[in-house]
This record gives structure tokens, C-alpha cells and sequence, in this order.
């Protein structure tokens, strides 16, 4: 596997900018809306980073609105569109943080991706999440973020909106803050053949 480059090497490490990543399709209910305005949040106090979208468009006005509220946004944010395994892996290998704000999914593969590559994780509280990758990859640098009120499997209560994304911004604060680099050792073990053989082991 290739090695995640060194930056933060040198006496100025704490002052660089910070390179975030999102992975997934560009949507609402993959939290981005949130994760715009989470962001907003720690840019307003100060932080500086960078924000990488990876993934194409669901909905193609929802993404028009997505893209706009990116323009507007306190920080720089870029869009790749859908990108091979490799090309996302290199997106990671050059990332600080992988967040994953979604209101519904199933273990996300992604995850696993992102640390595979020395990425810490800040992810969203998804129903058995936690107690999974407790049991898979005990050490792994994963932050969880509790999900807001659900008035549908995929659909937040809005109202709960501003509280996630304050406690969104926090977790990623905290991860951007936390000299502690993240293993990529904690999922050796979650190869596609491995992840195969517990889900056939589970059934």
C-alpha cells in the first residue's frame, strides 16, 4: 500500500491547512447540506482547510444547490465527480480527515477505505456503526457523531438540524486538533475477501 504523505512535519505543522474529504453521492441525505454548514461553523472560528467532494450527483437539482451553497461558502471547496478506486485513494492519501455525515446507509465501505489510507474518520452515528467497527477494528481513529431525530429511515426532523451540525463541527474540530495520526494497521483485517467471509459467517 502506499504511504500517506508527511504534512505535518516541521515546526509550523499546527498552522497548515487542514484537507478534508467527502465520498459519496453529492445529497441531502448523504448530509452534505450539513456538512457545508458545519464547516461554515469552524471556518467562522478561525480554521482553515480545504473541502474535496467525491462522487457524482443524485438529484441533479438538489446538486445545483449544493454546488451554489459550496460557491458561497467561507473556504475552498472542490468537486471531482465520480472517480476510479485509484484516483479516490489518492484523494484520501492526501487528506487529513474523511467525514461521512449521512442520515442513512449501511456499514459504509467508504469508511473503511478512508482509514485504509491513513485518514481519520468523522462519521455519523448510522444504526450498529459503532458496535461494528468496535468489534472489527477496535483502534481505528473514528469519531461518531449522534444523529439528529428521524421522521423517516433517510429523513432528519429539521428542526434537530442546527444541533448535529454543531456537534458535527465539534467532533471535526477535534479530530483536525489531535496530533495523533491515524493507523491504517486497525483494518488490515477488513480486505473485500475478509469482509466476505464475516458477512457469511454472520448469516
Amino acid at each position: 500500500m502506499r504511504k500517506k504523505e508527511d504534512k505535518r512535519s516541521g515546526s509550523a505543522s499546527s498552522c497548515e491547512e487542514k484537507r478534508l474529504i467527502f465520498a459519496g453521492k453529492i445529497s441531502e441525505k448523504k448530509g452534505v447540506f450539513s456538512l457545508l454548514r458545519a464547516l461554515t461553523l469552524l471556518a467562522e472560528k478561525g480554521e482553515q482547510f480545504t473541502l474535496t467532494l467525491a462522487g457524482g450527483a443524485g438529484d441533479l437539482e438538489e446538486y445545483e444547490r449544493i454546488r451554489k451553497m459550496a460557491k458561497e461558502a467561507p473556504y475552498p471547496v472542490t468537486f471531482t465527480g465520480r472517480l476510479s478506486q485509484e484516483e479516490l485513494a489518492d484523494r484520501y492519501l492526501a487528506s487529513d480527515l474523511f467525514v461521512l455525515p449521512s442520515f442513512f446507509d449501511a456499514i459504509p465501505l467508504v469508511v473503511i477505505e478512508a482509514l485504509a489510507c491513513s485518514c481519520k474518520v468523522v462519521v455519523s452515528e448510522l444504526p450498529g456503526i459503532r458496535s461494528w467497527f468496535g468489534a472489527n477494528a477496535k483502534s481505528a481513529d473514528i469519531r461518531y457523531v449522534p444523529l439528529p431525530g428521524m421522521q423517516q429511515a433517510d429523513e432528519p426532523v429539521k428542526e434537530e438540524l442546527p444541533l448535529f451540525e454543531e456537534r458535527l463541527a465539534g467532533e471535526m474540530e477535534k479530530a483536525l486538533h489531535d496530533p495523533k495520526s491515524a493507523d491504517p494497521r486497525a483494518v488490515e483485517g477488513l480486505s473485500w475477501k475478509a469482509l466476505a467471509e464475516k458477512v457469511l459467517c454472520e448469516d
